[in-house]
């Protein structure tokens, strides 16, 4: 009796191992096809990138191109007004000191806005007052 019961759990735990080997066989089968695929698209967005960052660096080589040519011989397109920003003169370079940064400019309290009314008012009246002399 316990070698019939051992057989039969043989066989049943051998049919599950067949149904279960199929089921990965299919699986794998399906993954196969799916890499292959992935693969395929792969290249071809390979080759879209390829040709996509020669068409990017050939405009950008056009654009540099034409922007030196603006810089350096001054020429501007039509329609287009040219406006020069100069740099703020320094002395000694060595010694400047570095600007604020905007944090800094824009930190307002009450007092310091009062100072800045203050001083206004006073170049104000000084400029009105020495205009008149």
């Amino acid at each position: 009796m316990k070698r019939a019961l051992l057989i039969i759990g043989c066989i049943l735990l051998g049919i599950f191992l067949l149904f279960s080997l199929r089921d990965n066989w299919k699986r794998n089968k399906i993954l196969k096809e799916e890499v292959t695929s992935l693969q395929r698209k792969e290249s071809n967005l390979q080759k879209e990138i390829g040709r996509l960052e020669k068409s990017v660096e050939k405009g950008q080589k056009e654009e540099s191109l034409e922007r030196e040519v603006r810089l350096m011989l001054g020429f501007k397109k039509e329609g287009e007004k040219v406006v020069l920003v100069l740099p703020p003169a320094v002395a000694n370079p060595a010694t400047a000191t570095p600007e604020k940064t905007t944090l800094e400019k824009t930190t307002f309290s009450p007092l310091s806005k009062i100072k800045q009314i203050w001083y206004n008012l006073k170049q104000l009246l000084k400029e009105r007052f020495s205009l008149r002399e």
